[in-house]
């Protein structure tokens, strides 16, 4: 497929586009969130959220769609999963004690499923993949993302105070720590296969 195709942004190239991100490439994953970037931050922003925990918002969309590619069946139906994703993560940041575990997808919207056996083991694959991928950080970036999804959840106030860090940059710092995930991932073929 030329780059041509690949950023073309008709209906039809979509469920490529996307197929593409899933199986890891990384200028398909760039195309897919340049397309959708817009929709996600103006869902974050019309939730009442501060420019800043829209992005926060965002960047957790963004992680929970990487981590469901590989379950999307109809790629037109992206763009209504992506907005309602965004709203429940809204929702968690101005909560902010609503935060849950990387691997509990209970608040996302879920694609269907025919085998629900299969799919909890597929679950629980990815879940280790993703634990494996989160081993892989700097110390930092694991400790501020196991914070931020622990149960019971961590305020930012307490985050900032146990990593020494100001309340306003957590949700920056998460980003670039998200960023890292998404590149290990990328860069790891089994791991990437694992949570395709």
């Amino acid at each position: 497929m030329s780059s041509s195709s690949i950023g073309a942004s008709s209906g039809d190239e979509l469920p490529r586009l996307v197929q593409r991100a899933a199986d890891g490439d990384q200028r398909a994953w760039s195309l897919l969130v340049g397309r959708f970037e817009r929709l996600v931050l103006g869902a974050a922003r019309s939730a009442g959220l501060s420019e800043a925990d829209a992005n926060d918002a965002a960047q957790m969309t963004w992680l929970r769609l990487f981590q469901n590619l590989s379950r999307i069946n109809d790629a037109s139906r992206l763009g209504g999963w992506l907005v309602t994703t965004v709203r429940r993560e809204s929702l968690r940041v101005r909560g902010r004690g609503a935060h849950r575990p990387l691997d509990d997808e209970s608040g996302v919207p879920e694609w269907t499923y025919s085998d629900t056996t299969l799919d909890d083991l597929f679950s629980a694959e990815r879940d280790a993949a993703l634990r494996s991928l989160l081993a892989r950080l700097p110390e930092r970036d694991r400790t501020l993302l196991n914070m931020l999804t622990s149960e019971p959840p961590n305020s930012y106030a307490e985050i900032g105070a146990a990593m020494g860090m100001p309340v306003g940059s957590i949700g920056p710092t998460r980003a670039r720590s998200l960023s890292r995930l998404v590149a290990a991932a990328t860069s790891d073929p089994d791991a990437l296969e694992l949570l395709n």
